[in-house]
This record gives C-alpha cells, structure tokens and sequence, in this order.
C-alpha cells in the first residue's frame, strides 16, 4: 500500500496499515501490528501509534509526531504483523521538509511571533532593505542641514525646513496677514511724515 513521502516539520504524519489473507481479502493479525522508528539510520525510542479501525477487518490507523525533526531528517518506519502465526513486515521512507524554507535552505518568510509589534514586524521587513532600521528610519528625508522629514516610533510625520533654496518665497507665496504685517513696519510709497531738526525747523518728506 501507499505511504507519504514527506512530513510537514513539527506536524503529525497519518497513514493506514491493511492487511490481507492469502485470497487478498482483508484480514485481522493476531494481535495489534507494531511499528519501530530509525532516523538518518539509527534507531529510535519515538512510539506510534495504532488503533485497530472500528467495525472493520485488517484496517489499522497510524499516527507519528516525531520529536526535534529538522528539515532534510530521513526516516525508515518498520512495520510488524502475525498473521495466523505467520509474521510479516513492511518497511518504507519519509523526508521532513519545511515550508518556511526555500530550496537554498534559506528562509524565505520569517515567522511572525503572535507577541509581535506592529514596530517589529515592519523592522523585520525592512531589515534586508537598503534602509536598515525603524519605521520611521526608512522614511527619512535629509539633505545637508536645510530640511528633513521623520516618522516616529507612533507613525507621526514630522517635517522641519532650516533654509530655503533662492528666489523659491515670493509675495504670493506668504499670506496677506503676513504681508500687511511686513508693510506696517516699513514706510510704503506715499507716505509723508515730519522731519524737526536741531534747530527746531520742521520739513515735510514724502516718500515716492
């Protein structure tokens, strides 16, 4: 009969162990069939489990959660049965293998811990990144000392401007509370105001 060829790392591996007679109708063993345990050719104490299925003939259910598998582990499961005091075995392989994993050995997705920060998982993503670091470092804006921008450890964005290049601030660009402030300190065209010198004469200057 079939039996898998592969386990899922830290998972159970299922199969079904069927007996038969000499006319190939199914038939029971004298006794529950035992199943040994080798890993990467060396024997192993790891238990199996076997249940004879319910209501049935010769059918026995098998279930193994070996302990500390690691991807690329071989194993040779040896199975044993009497039947009418005739005992018989089967033997067969299985691999481990690990889906995380990509064929180079590599992982291909890091397992994400349920205790994780919202932080850390992105720290993790970024990690190989060209920008190495926090959420708010692969983000950062600099050039020279003029202005940059920055996203905190809460996802806040802030920005700050210490010069502007020439020629990019006109009137236009400042508001009109910003200009009548300007003008109010400055004497405008049209303006006319008295001038008292030393000797006590006065002038009339306007501004043009």
């Amino acid at each position: 009969m079939s039996r898998p060829a592969a386990l899922i790392k830290d998972e159970t591996l299922y199969w079904v162990i069927r007996l038969y007679d000499s006319s190939n109708a199914l038939v029971d063993a004298d006794s529950t069939p035992t199943v040994a345990i080798r890993k990467n050719g060396a024997a192993t104490a790891d238990a199996v489990t076997v249940t004879k299925r319910t209501a049935t003939t010769g059918i026995y259910d098998c279930s193994y959660n070996p302990a500390s598998e690691t991807e690329g582990d071989q194993y040779t499961v040896e199975e044993s049965a009497t039947i009418s005091a005739i005992a018989y075995s089967n033997s067969w392989e299985f691999y481990v293998a690990d889906p995380m994993r990509g064929t180079d050995g590599a992982n291909t997705v890091a397992p994400l811990d349920a205790s994780a920060t919202e932080n850390a998982v992105w720290d993790a993503i970024v990690t190989s990144h060209t920008t190495n670091g926090s959420f708010g470092d692969s983000l950062l804006v600099a050039q020279g000392s003029e202005r940059e921008v920055q996203v905190d450890s809460n996802h806040n964005v802030h920005a700050a401007l210490h010069a502007c290049e020439p020629n990019v601030i006109d009137s236009s660009a400042l508001a009109a509370s910003a200009v009548t402030e300007i003008q109010t300190g400055l004497i405008t065209t049209g303006t006319a105001f008295t001038h008292t010198n030393q000797a006590g004469d006065t002038m009339t200057v306007t501004i043009t």
